[in-house]
């Protein structure tokens, strides 16, 4: 039986690879995708739903690297769930519910 994941690993290995052998560290490349992200989406959002655009791009990297969970100390600091993978930002942010991303 096939390994849940193990496709995807094996595609971000080969990357990680790829940019060993260009000389480009991989925390680099990763924290510029980050970046980019983070840039578009201020480019493209409304202020008043910015936080849950941000909120599911966060998502969308966690699916993109293949990682467990992140953490919001917003959440937290709010006493909801922290953990990024129990989090339904269109419930955060019903405001935003009806627009298109």
């Amino acid at each position: 039986m096939p390994i849940p994941g193990k496709r995807s690993l094996g595609i971000k290995n080969r990357d990680l690879k790829i940019c060993e052998a260009k000389g480009s560290n991989p925390v680099d490349v990763i924290a510029g995708d980050i970046f980019q992200r983070l840039l578009d989406i201020h480019e493209k959002s409304e202020d008043n739903c910015l936080a849950k655009n941000i909120c599911n791009s966060v998502k969308n990297v966690m699916v993109d690297y293949a990682l467990e969970d992140a953490v919001s100390l917003e959440l937290h600091r709010n006493n909801l769930t922290p953990y990024m993978r129990f989090t339904d930002c269109s419930s955060l942010f019903p405001q935003c519910s009806y627009r298109s991303e």
